[in-house]
């Protein structure tokens, strides 16, 4: 294997100066349970990660898998990357982090025998806001403060489970936690292919299996020159959500009891109720706030263009309304919170006269119920 390179932080294995230090990451080791079944929660998935769970049935799809056992426990989780598409966990810390203070991050991660490649780096990122991290876009805005990288493919043995660990100088208020590849280069770039190919895949497709999740502050004693450490500087301080306003670094939506709001970055194609990837970043923000504002309820509303009959894009607008909606429920929005309807052309923002202008039509507002 090819000497890894470690970006922003050096790998450091000193557990012994914090056994009895607080772990900072909820259900770390994905072994909480909900009654008597095991339970992911609080983790938030982008886009489909796998859970898995020793002497239980598998995630739809991998059947036919050589599957290992945890790093300890029960339960463990997965990873897929491939061209265009990339799964992240995300979490909440317990508390946010201490400007000036080290934490210590690890994980262990395992390469699945699925792949037919190597995925090149993987990492952490720590933040004040939760990243989307659903297009390219937001690696750029919220790089790994903790990276991983081989530039040979992370290829350990398919049977031992990696330790990838480091360091991080908080710069204060940091309270959320994602895990995955967050690497910017061209995919060609980010993968490297094995010396086979599995043909039920038809793709480049790498998988890690990823368990025993770590965040703890480290004790002040080892604060010392003789550990090489290095920081990202963020500038950046968000203030808490308050009820109504969802913040965001340059942005804020002021939102008020019964008034009406347009997302203006939530688009959809054109006679489609596909988002554009775009979209989901204000998403990502609409589900903070009502996470954290869990007595509000909103109204989503859809609306179209005047190109068609009205009739169309009634239930266009409808539709569009639903996606947002279904997009809610699916990370856990109760659905009586979030009302939907659609108000086809009725209510445009701007000209129809304009291709500029009728995209701006095709949008979805939020009104303020509770």
């Amino acid at each position: 294997m090819g000497t890894p390179r470690i970006t922003v932080l050096i790998l450091v294995f000193f557990l012994s100066y914090f056994v009895q230090a607080q772990n900072l990451v909820p259900n770390g080791s994905f072994e909480n349970r909900r009654g008597k079944r095991y339970s992911h929660r609080p983790w938030r998935f982008v886009n489909t990660v796998d859970i898995f769970i020793k002497s239980s049935s598998r995630p739809r799809g991998t059947d036919n898998w050589n599957l290992p056992g945890p790093k300890d426990g029960n339960v463990f989780a997965g990873l897929r990357i491939y061209p265009g598409y990339r799964e992240f966990l995300q979490i909440k810390l317990k508390k946010k982090l201490t400007a000036g203070k080290k934490y210590y991050f690890e994980m262990w991660v395992r390469w699945s025998d699925h792949s037919n490649c190597y995925a090149k780096s993987i990492g952490a990122s720590i933040y004040h806001r939760r990243p989307a991290y659903t297009n390219d876009e937001y690696l750029y805005s919220s790089p790994p403060q903790i990276e991983y990288s081989d530039k040979m493919g992370i290829r350990n043995d398919s049977t031992v489970w990696m330790r990838i660990s480091g360091v991080y100088r908080a710069s204060g208020g940091e309270k959320y936690l994602t895990v995955g590849n967050f690497s910017k280069r061209k995919f060609k770039d980010r993968l490297k292919s094995s010396n086979w190919f599995m043909p039920h895949i038809f793709r480049n497709e790498a998988y890690y299996f990823v368990d025993n999740i770590q965040l703890i502050q480290l004790l002040d004693q080892i604060d010392k020159d003789t550990i090489p450490l290095a920081s990202i500087d963020t500038n950046v301080v968000v203030p808490d959500t308050v009820p109504y306003n969802i913040y965001e670094e340059n942005k804020v939506y002021l939102i008020e009891k019964e008034k009406t709001i347009n997302l203006e970055d939530i688009r959809f194609e054109f006679a489609s109720d596909d988002l554009f990837l775009s979209s989901y970043h204000d998403l990502e923000l609409l589900l903070e706030y009502l996470n954290e504002n869990p007595q509000s309820r909103i109204r989503i509303e859809g609306h179209t263009d005047n190109v068609g009959s009205e009739s169309f894009n009634k239930r266009l607008s409808e539709k569009r309304a639903r996606a947002i909606h279904n997009y809610l429920v699916r990370n856990r929005i109760d659905k009586d919170r979030i009302p939907y309807v659609g108000f086809g052309e009725e209510k445009p923002i701007a000209t129809n006269d304009t291709p500029a202008g009728r995209q701006k039509n095709r949008r979805v507002s939020l009104t303020i119920l509770e």
